[in-house]
């Protein structure tokens, strides 16, 4: 076994042998012509993984994170993608998440989410920032290759969702549930700086909901002599 030279890290991938030929292989698998807007996208993203997973990756393994990567087409949302590594040794985490919202606490509170589900024993992060709406995240959890570790990606991808929103995001989100959305989108646009932050600091948006409600009469209609008798 051996080391990598500090080149193999930061040379393009299409200068690298190796490396060229699974660049080529993945872009000839998902046929994009090389000058059109998908073919560029996909030679960014090859290009910008992070070089070990370039290196460790299958064949099967790039073509399914650079499709859901493409899919991704500037939406700001929250994204996991996962891999695992060959020996049982780590998992290689990719977390997008919207620039706008991107904050050393968001990304080490999302470190923790992680490292319990995969039962992490260390772990370290770096983040890469484009032209993007999105930032990225990439986590390297190192495990015991010894401890079969179970899990969804789904569902820790949605725990992520979660302690990425915001407190007004979720009051927004709760009220459409409850009103519907024309109506939690009054409700949202009236009560969304109502809140002081001494209140979002220990009340949930739930809470805040029960609040609005005691003044849901007075919302929807005009007062009349009989309110006040």
């Amino acid at each position: 076994m051996g080391l990598y030279t500090s080149t193999a890290y930061h040379s393009s991938p299409r200068h690298i042998p190796f490396l060229r030929h699974k660049v080529s292989q993945v872009m000839q698998e998902l046929r994009f012509p090389p000058d059109s807007h998908n073919g560029k996208e996909v030679v960014h993203i090859l290009e910008t993984l992070p070089r070990d997973d370039l290196f460790q990756a299958t064949h099967e393994e790039l073509i399914e994170l650079t499709l859901g990567i493409l899919q991704l087409q500037e939406r700001k949302r929250v994204r996991l993608f996962v891999r695992k590594d060959a020996y049982s040794r780590y998992f290689s985490c990719l977390v997008y998440v919207p620039r706008d919202i991107f904050t050393t606490d968001l990304s080490v509170t999302m470190q923790e989410v992680l490292m319990y589900a995969f039962q992490g024993i260390e772990s370290d992060f770096t983040t890469y920032f484009s032209d993007s709406v999105l930032a990225r995240i990439h986590y390297l959890i190192r495990v015991n290759p010894k401890i079969p570790v179970e899990y969804s990606v789904a569902q820790i991808e949605q725990k992520l969702i979660s302690i990425a929103r915001s407190w007004a995001d979720e009051l927004k989100s709760q009220l459409i549930g409850e009103f519907g959305e024309a109506e939690g989108l009054n409700y949202f646009a009236k009560y969304r700086r109502a809140f002081p932050s001494s209140y979002t600091e220990y009340y949930l948006p739930s809470t805040a909901i029960d609040d609005i409600k005691k003044n849901r009469i007075p919302y929807y209609r005009k007062s009349t002599r009989h309110d006040f008798l």
